[in-house]
């Protein structure tokens, strides 16, 4: 389930125009929360902890409108 969360966070962030078009619902993430570093960012949609530096290279289109 890391991977997948991991992916759809990146090509979000990457801005890939078919991310849009999914309908994440049919997607299996799995249930609550992954850690891929401690100390990290929690993404809030993907629920996956990504180390922060790399997370404010660029902001997921889904918290631009959170600040």
């Amino acid at each position: 389930m890391k991977a997948k969360r991991l992916f759809l966070l990146l090509a979000e962030l990457c801005e890939h125009p078919w991310v849009a078009k999914l309908d994440l619902k049919r997607v299996n993430l799995g249930k609550g929360k992954r850690v891929l570093v401690k100390d990290g960012h929690l993404d809030p949609k993907y629920l996956i902890t990504v180390p922060f530096q790399r997370y404010n290279q660029g902001k997921p289109p889904h918290e631009e409108s959170m600040s």
